[in-house]
């Protein structure tokens, strides 16, 4: 053999073993790193995970060589997840039971004796609470006149309490705004589209309603006059 020739392997064989070295080492000190991460109440295990990625892109780019894929861990039994309230940790208790809807009605048109009109827009179930996270409603209401009362009602009673137990449902204004002018039949259409977070429950021993109150600045005003509204949440237990 050329004397270049073996020089040049035995050169390629110490690079060769370097680059192994260098791999056991990186390998060797991640491990550690995870280690003290895991081992430090698991709440730097991300860290680790980036130490990983690191370490992995330095071996590809330095030495040619990547790391393999890290395996999934598993863990059995109860995890004790350490917060602080500097360092809190969050969980959506609700997620799991969540069972979300979106509900509509029309209040026709008003009594024109009392300006009123009204419809029930979600049964909340005996027992079970809901949160209502959106609104959207849209009112028809005589040319050059405003609503001058919209309201989304929640009952929210407390578990044992009977549906007539005089518990006042909670009334949330509804501050619509004009949109357009009907100029066909005379009649303005005011609007509003909300996200808010509202809660109603409903008692052991009944179901009750959510509704949507109207009443007309002037009644006894053609066109016909009402509200149609739309509400977005989820049911919990």
């Amino acid at each position: 053999m050329h004397l270049l020739d073996q020089n040049y392997m035995l050169a390629a064989a110490a690079l060769a073993q370097a680059r192994v070295a260098a791999l056991d080492s990186s390998i060797s000190s991640w491990g550690e790193a995870l280690r003290h991460r895991l081992g430090n109440g698991g709440n730097n295990c991300g860290d680790a995970g980036i130490l990983y990625s690191h370490s992995a892109t330095f071996l590809r780019l330095t030495y040619g060589l990547s790391l393999p894929i890290a395996p999934p861990i598993e863990f059995s039994g109860t995890v004790n997840v350490n917060t602080t309230p500097t360092s809190p940790v969050y969980v959506d208790a609700d997620r799991p039971a969540r069972n979300s809807f979106s509900a509509s009605c029309f209040t026709n048109n008003y009594d024109s004796n009392s300006g009123q009109a009204s419809c029930t827009i979600f049964t909340i179930p005996a027992r079970r609470q809901v949160v209502v996270e959106s609104v959207s409603c849209t009112a028809e209401v005589a040319a050059g006149q405003g609503p001058a009362q919209a309201d989304l009602i929640i009952p929210n009673i407390p578990y044992g309490s009977g549906p007539g137990s005089g518990v006042i449902a909670y009334q949330f204004p509804l501050a619509m705004t004009k949109q357009t002018l009907n100029t066909g039949t005379g009649a303005d259409i005011w609007a509003i589209t909300n996200q808010f977070r509202a809660y109603g429950r409903a008692p052991s021993d009944g179901s009750v309603d959510i509704g949507v109150f109207f009443r007309a600045s002037l009644p006894n005003l053609n066109p016909p006059q009402g509200m149609n509204c739309t509400i977005a949440g989820y049911v919990v237990p």
